[in-house]
Order: C-alpha cells, then sequence, then structure tokens
C-alpha cells in the first residue's frame, strides 16, 4: 500500500504536465489551422476581387468595340483605381474622346443638313397652302421654284459628304517612277497614292517637298539633287512645266519657263554673281538664237 501511495505522489505530476504540454499542443495547432483558414480565406477573397475585376474590364472591353463608349467609360472609370496600368486607362479615354468628337462631328453635320431640308420642306408647304387660296394660275412655277431650291441643297449636301469621303489623310506609302526609282513617300494619301501636300524620298538621295497628283509630282514643289542642284517651281505629271528656277551647285541660276521637263520658253540665265548671262526664249534647253 505505501509503495502504491509512493508511485501515485510521483505519477500525478507527470500526467498534469503531460495534459498541460497535450492541451497547448492542440491550442496551437488550433491556432495554426485558424490562420491557415484565414489566409486562404484572404486570398480567395483576392482572387474573386481580380475575377471581378476582369470580367467589369472585358465588359468594358466589348462595350468599346461595339461603339458603346458611354458605357464602356462608366465601366472603366469604376474599375480605374483598381488597375494598375494607368497608361491604359489614359489611352482608352483619349480613343473614346477622339471617337466621340468624330461621331458628334459627322451628326451635327447630318442634323444641320437635315434641319435646313425640313425647314424649305416646311417654307414650301406653307407657300403652296397660300398660293393655292390666292393664286392658283401659280402653283406650278412656285413648285418648280422650291424643288431647284432643294435640289440645290441637296447638291451641296451631296458634295460635302463626297469631300468628307475625300478627305486626304496622312500616311506613308512607297512607290516606283516611270524611270524605275523607288521613292519612300510622306504626306497626303487620297485613294491609296500620294495625293497633296508631301515629300519623297528617293532611291537616288534626291527630295522633292510639294504638291503630288496619283504618285507623280504635279503642281508648285521643290526638287533637291544629291549633287546639290536644285528646282523651284511647277510640275505637270512628274515633269518640270509652267515657271520654275534651277539652282546650280556652282551659284549659276534659271528663272524662266519649263516644259516637258525642258527650259522652254522666256527664260533668264545667270551667273554666280548674279549677273545676266542669257535671255531670250528657249528650246529644249537650248537658247533661241
Amino acid at each position: 500500500m505505501e509503495k502504491v501511495k509512493k508511485i501515485s505522489r510521483y505519477a500525478l505530476p507527470i500526467i498534469f504536465i503531460a495534459s498541460i504540454v497535450v492541451l497547448l499542443f492542440i491550442n496551437q495547432s488550433k491556432n495554426q489551422f485558424k490562420e491557415e483558414v484565414e489566409n486562404k480565406a484572404k486570398r480567395l477573397e483576392v482572387l474573386e476581387q481580380q475575377s471581378q475585376l476582369y470580367h467589369q474590364k472585358s465588359k468594358a472591353d466589348e462595350l468599346f468595340i461595339a461603339g458603346e463608349y458611354d458605357e464602356a467609360m462608366e465601366i472603366y472609370e469604376e474599375i480605374e483605381d483598381a488597375i494598375d496600368d494607368k497608361s491604359f486607362m489614359q489611352n482608352r479615354k483619349a480613343t473614346i474622346a477622339r471617337f466621340k468628337s468624330l461621331r458628334t462631328e459627322l451628326d451635327s453635320t447630318q442634323n444641320m443638313s437635315s434641319s435646313q431640308l425640313a425647314d424649305m420642306e416646311s417654307q414650301m408647304d406653307e407657300r403652296v397652302r397660300e398660293v393655292e387660296e390666292k393664286y392658283i394660275s401659280q402653283l406650278i412655277e412656285v413648285k418648280k421654284d422650291f424643288e431647284k431650291k432643294i435640289n440645290t441643297l441637296n447638291n451641296a449636301i451631296s458634295q460635302k459628304n463626297l469631300e468628307i469621303q475625300n478627305k486626304a489623310e496622312l500616311g506613308r506609302l512607297t512607290f516606283y517612277n516611270a524611270n524605275g526609282t523607288k521613292i519612300a513617300y510622306f504626306g497626303e494619301v487620297k485613294f491609296g497614292k500620294a495625293n497633296g501636300d508631301g515629300v519623297g524620298h528617293y532611291s537616288s538621295n534626291s527630295v522633292y517637298d510639294g504638291e503630288w497628283k496619283n504618285n507623280m509630282k504635279h503642281g508648285k514643289g521643290t526638287y533637291k539633287w544629291a549633287d546639290g542642284h536644285r528646282y523651284v517651281g511647277q510640275y505637270v505629271n512628274d515633269k518640270r512645266e509652267g515657271q520654275g528656277s534651277y539652282y546650280w551647285n556652282t551659284g549659276e541660276q534659271y528663272e524662266g519657263q519649263w516644259k516637258n521637263d525642258k527650259r522652254n520658253g522666256e527664260g533668264t540665265l545667270y551667273d554666280k554673281d548674279g549677273n545676266v548671262k542669257l535671255k531670250g526664249d528657249w528650246n529644249d534647253d537650248e537658247i533661241v538664237q
């Protein structure tokens, strides 16, 4: 009996300490599990937010592509703070503003034309009623007059629409002239060709800056050769024709008429000091005696 008491005296503290250790271990495990659950919940919340952001951005992009700019802009502004790429929002806003401006301008033009036509038709109806009451005999002439005015307005609207369609845009082109020389062009482009003001860099290192028509020099411009020679004047279908001045790199200068890319007509040749060297009529680059 004494032995049992002795064993109990030593065993009870050990059991008590072991119980405390077990409880501490269980409590620590519960805390770790709770922390893992909270971390996973936070990651899940972040993923859900990212998924929602991606969904909203995709919806806004679909509206943007469809031309629904106001609806797209509302969504973009809602998620703007959550988008890391700030340049994306700046580009989107600038693009939407530009498209809306173009649409407003076109709508304004169309509405203005439609309004003018509606006013003209309204005036015609009112005038016709008055004429029918008082001047039946003049009805046909009045109708013809108003129809002429309406046709004039319709022609003006058609011309305006045609000008909008044919409006030149800036662009870059590469093409070859009749001599097979490659030309790198930057300037106004219509119908896929150089038409309007532009600059052409030739593979021969020459440069032309001026007016173009159907990929040819046409109108006023300046042509500079690689050796320093320079022509300033008029062109017709890629050839010097009309009034123009030619400057040699030696300082000599010719001012006068040109035709078929040569000096033809009245003209004056000056030496490098500005003194008249030859003056009179020219024929194919030769002075006529």
